[in-house]
């Protein structure tokens, strides 16, 4: 018995991938909106690719990609265009440092592959082919990306400069 492989449908394609590659792409983006558009906009090009793809997800994969790094440089850009503005106040307060804040901090390279191994679940080489960066690159940006959360995430002192009341667990 030979067996053979069923293509899967378009909209079956869309059905599996459309929240993976949402969430892949607000993750990366920080911004849920910006990552729903970056989603619709890679399955809106696979629909136009879709007779010449061998690898649906994979392609919307890549496409998401690209699409958040064409975002990311845009708001580079805008940023070193635009002033830099303060609180009309002063004072902003105190902030809580939540993930997706301090996610926004690493540069985006570190961000897409801490985003894809802990969100997207995947493996350190599947993570090297989808970047197309080297394994030891991967793996080095990635130890230095769980640095800086760590020390992000755990500072003990605030904006301030006094000590919080923060325990290490």
């Amino acid at each position: 018995m030979v067996g053979f492989m069923v293509t899967p449908t378009f909209e079956q394609v869309v059905a599996e991938s459309q929240r993976p590659l949402t969430s892949l792409a607000t993750r990366v983006l920080g911004d849920p909106g910006r990552g729903e558009e970056v989603a619709q906009d890679a399955l809106a090009a696979l629909y136009r690719e879709w007779d010449r793809v061998e690898n649906p997800a994979g392609f919307a994969r890549e496409v998401v990609r690209n699409r958040c790094r064409d975002v990311q440089r845009r708001e580079i850009n805008a940023r070193a265009k635009a002033p830099l503005l303060r609180p009309v106040d002063g004072d902003p307060g105190p902030q809580t440092p939540y993930l997706d804040d301090v996610l926004a901090k690493l540069s985006p390279t570190r961000r897409e592959i801490v985003v894809l191994r802990f969100y997207g679940g995947h493996s350190l080489p599947e993570i090297a082919a989808i970047t197309g960066k080297a394994l030891g690159t991967v793996k080095s940006n990635l130890a230095r990306a769980l640095d800086q959360l760590r020390a992000e995430l755990t500072d003990p002192v605030d904006a301030n400069g006094t000590m919080t009341d923060f325990v290490a667990a």
